[in-house]
């Protein structure tokens, strides 16, 4: 199976998503199953719950005649929470399409929202989802989440919400007095000009103020979206805002709730990060570069450089992801030549031309070395972390081991601030893709399951000195 693990490291949510850094955003073309998962905890009187929020791409699913003239699709969809080894929620369930009479021009996505009660602790969160309809493989993420005691001055999870309207009848969708759609993305694009959110502030035993504020990538704070609101002592306090976006231009930005005192000590605070691409303010970006006399002004096949466009997915970052797909759906050469020409004036500003062939070159041996029959090389995982971080000081290569499935260990010396960085790969289904399951690399994934399996050999007399997990701590 195709498995996403994210790290959650240093307490600190990640997303699950198509738009952030995942392959299968990559693989839409074929049909591949694309949806996007993300999660919220709450704290009720009595106890916490956890809030999971499924979206399904509609353009990605199977669709079977229903009915004469009538179309549906169907996802089946597990999730399993897990506690110190033993199972502490399980559940197995279908998510139906909406009905369909044309299949031809979807453009839509439906939502799936739970309601998980759930006591305090570390939990490893596994999810699995699978199109009915459909022979391409199962999507899979796990991540840990920590649930932490309800005290003074509790903030919940910031939840993003789409849509909201006040409730006529309470639903799994109903907070407050209110029906709230949850957002799962955090990308917001030119058509939504307005960004709103909900959360709840618990336990609040003297007067205080909540403050809102936004920066950007560089932490710089945006003023004009600076709030702050008194409260008074309350048990629970639903706070349901928006903030009008439509000329934020486009960035990665973290939207941060403060709890101050009257003494501007900060009790508590919440944050969540977005992705906004504004094309209203883009163009002015992109357009700034011009093509002519360079390079890119012979890329002039429009497959050939969207090709190129594909290539940059190791080492692009989350907003121009956004971009290069924003630039090949509009299909305007004009605007991906000047696209391209930036990405690699911004990399080497002397010399574009010769960072652009370099990197050409490292994506062609990473194709000739780690294409399967599935992937290109630089699609996979082996050759995303070879293009990203170039090549290891150290390869251990163990394919012929007695008791272990085939595996791979990278060593660096260094990435970045970080000191000796360690990759472990293993083909887990005796295939030709060797997946990432391990790293200590600040981003990189981590699949709990297979950790906690190697944790608990290690306790055995005849634990194999040549096994990955004896590798990644003792670097050769």
């Amino acid at each position: 199976m195709l498995t996403l693990a994210y790290q959650f490291a240093s307490m600190k949510k990640y997303i699950f998503s198509i738009l952030i850094y995942s392959l299968f955003s990559h693989y839409t073309y074929a049909q591949q199953l694309s949806a996007m998962f993300n999660y919220s905890v709450f704290y009720a009187i009595d106890e916490p719950f956890l809030e999971t929020y499924i979206s399904i791409d509609a353009r990605s699913i199977v669709y079977k005649e229903i009915k004469e003239k009538l179309h549906q699709g169907e996802v089946e969809i597990k999730l399993q929470l897990e506690k110190e080894g033993a199972i502490t929620y399980s559940d197995r369930y279908r998510l139906l399409s909406p009905e369909l009479h044309d299949t031809s021009s979807i453009a839509f996505k439906f939502i799936d929202q739970q309601r998980i009660p759930i006591n305090n602790g570390q939990y490893i969160l596994t999810l699995s989802i699978h199109d009915i309809h459909s022979k391409q493989e199962t999507l899979e993420h796990q991540q840990l989440i920590a649930i932490y005691s309800n005290n003074e001055n509790t903030i919940s999870d910031i939840e993003l919400v789409s849509e909201f309207s006040a409730s006529t009848k309470k639903s799994i969708l109903t907070k407050s007095g209110y029906d709230l759609i949850p957002s799962v993305s955090h990308y917001y694009p030119s058509d939504i000009s307005k960004l709103s959110y909900y959360l709840e502030l618990y336990n609040l035993k003297e007067k205080c103020a909540i403050q809102t504020t936004l920066k950007n990538s560089n932490g710089q704070l945006l003023t004009e979206f600076t709030r702050t609101k008194v409260l008074e002592k309350a048990k629970v306090t639903p706070i349901l805002e928006s903030i009008n976006i439509e000329n934020l231009p486009s960035g990665n930005y973290t939207l941060t709730y403060s709890l101050i005192d009257e003494n501007q000590n900060i009790l508590n605070s919440k944050e969540v990060d977005i992705i906004r691409l504004n094309q209203n303010l883009s163009p002015e970006i992109i357009n700034k570069y011009q093509v002519e006399h360079t390079f890119v002004q012979h890329i002039t096949n429009k497959d050939t450089l969207k090709k190129y466009l594909n290539y940059l997915y190791p080492i692009q970052t989350p907003l121009e992801d956004l971009f290069i797909k924003n630039q090949i759906q509009y299909d305007d050469i004009k605007l991906m030549q000047k696209f391209f020409y930036g990405f690699w004036k911004n990399r080497n500003a002397l010399d574009p031309d010769l960072a652009w062939n370099n990197y050409k070159k490292l994506v062609s041996a990473v194709n000739n070395s780690f294409s399967n029959g599935q992937f290109k090389g630089y699609l996979t995982d082996m050759g995303r972390i070879y293009l990203k971080y170039g090549p290891p000081n150290t390869r251990n290569k163990e394919h012929f081991s007695n008791t272990q499935k085939p595996f791979e260990v990278w060593h660096y010396h260094s990435i970045g601030n970080q000191r000796n960085c360690t990759f472990v790969f293993t083909n887990r289904n005796l295939g030709n893709n060797m997946d990432l399951v391990l790293s200590n690399v600040e981003g990189e994934n981590t699949n709990f399951e297979w950790l906690m399996r190697f944790s608990d050999e290690m306790n055995d007399p005849h634990f194999d000195l040549n096994s990955p997990l004896d590798y990644f701590m003792n670097p050769k």
